[in-house]
């Protein structure tokens, strides 16, 4: 699977195969930035701190949203003590730690003195 912003800002899915649009999905107009699956769980991060959850095993159908403090332009996984982590690297250095089994924010961070997180 290719996940890519289309046309108005929508998450499409395309096959690998024959690169052809295999679904649709709504971000409320946000502007795609980042993508990570894990666990069979799709996670968009977008524009303005915007964090969609799909189901990639129910089609894509959305299974959670959150708002974060900027617009996520990484995401990673972590996993300590068995209990597993999604770290979100975002716009002016703001950085999330949600648990996965609950999607509970764990960590929030807001540096005065860095711009941006790659």
């Amino acid at each position: 699977m290719i996940f890519s912003r289309g046309k108005g800002n929508k998450l499409h899915i395309l096959s690998t195969e024959t690169l052809e649009t295999t679904a649709v999905k709504e971000t409320s107009g946000h502007c795609v930035f980042s993508c990570k699956v894990h666990n069979n769980l799709l996670y968009i991060g977008c524009f303005e701190g915007h964090l969609f959850v799909f189901d990639i095993n129910n089609r894509f159908e959305k299974k959670d949203y959150k708002k974060l403090q900027q617009g996520i332009y990484d995401i990673m996984s972590y996993e300590d003590e068995g209990e597993e982590f999604l770290i979100f690297g975002q716009h002016f250095g703001n950085v999330d730690m949600l648990r996965c089994s609950d999607m509970k924010r764990m960590l929030s961070t807001n540096p005065t003195k860095v711009n941006t997180i790659f």
